[in-house]
């Protein structure tokens, strides 16, 4: 299936199901979310890679709009949707727009072990919270399936823009796991160790510069 959308170019990668806050200030862009709005239609968030713009992104569907200023400009709350190709870019109007084509996950396969998969992500999870002193609804947790986990945990803090392109444009759920399990497990580690140098030396010794 291919749609045209306004496409929004940005130094951002946006994964399904993840939020999204935008200032929306620039007047083209004024424009593609009067558009969106009166139109009921979604945009297309496009990473740049430097100066290049990729050629898949990711649907932002508009949440609410948070406040709007006398100016024109807005805060807005979008969350991904749908993933796509650029199949044609469009110039015709004060934003670009692109001929798009969605693309989803493969099925895992009958021998992958989904279900230890799920398990370990969603400990993994619990275990990056905890080191940012936050918690998480174990019950909202268990609810969270497989693709839905593959992107909250490629969505952290942890992984580059590269990393989260890649993961982007990755079509398996498990693999997207079994890329991302092993750098969080050991940022936990790592973060872990951290903390206990902390609690020996003090709030007061710079860590990032004591080693160096």
């Amino acid at each position: 299936m291919s749609e045209i959308v306004p496409i929004f170019p940005l130094n951002i990668v946006l994964l399904p199901r993840m939020p999204l806050p935008l200032h929306i200030f620039e007047e083209r862009y004024k424009k593609l979310l009067a558009d969106c709005e009166s139109d009921g239609k979604q945009f297309g968030v496009v990473p740049m890679m430097g100066a290049r713009m990729c050629n898949s992104g990711c649907l932002a569907e508009i949440e609410r709009i948070i406040q709007r200023y006398d100016d024109g400009r807005s805060d807005i709350l979008t969350f991904g949707t749908q993933r796509f190709t650029i199949q044609h870019l469009y110039h015709t109007r004060e934003y670009l727009e692109a001929k798009i084509e969605y693309y989803t996950d493969t099925p895992p396969a009958a021998e992958e072990d989904v279900e230890s998969l799920i398990a370990r992500g969603r400990e993994v999870l619990l275990q990056f919270a905890e080191t940012l002193g936050q918690s998480i609804d174990q019950k909202a947790l268990a609810r969270i399936g497989l693709e839905d986990l593959s992107f909250l945990l490629g969505s952290t803090e942890v992984f580059n823009h590269r990393d989260k392109h890649a993961f982007l444009q990755m079509r398996s759920s498990t693999q997207r796991l079994r890329n991302a399990l092993p750098v969080l497990e050991d940022s936990i580690r790592t973060r872990h160790s951290r903390q206990n140098l902390k609690k020996v030396l003090g709030d007061s010794v710079d860590l990032d510069n004591l080693f160096n």
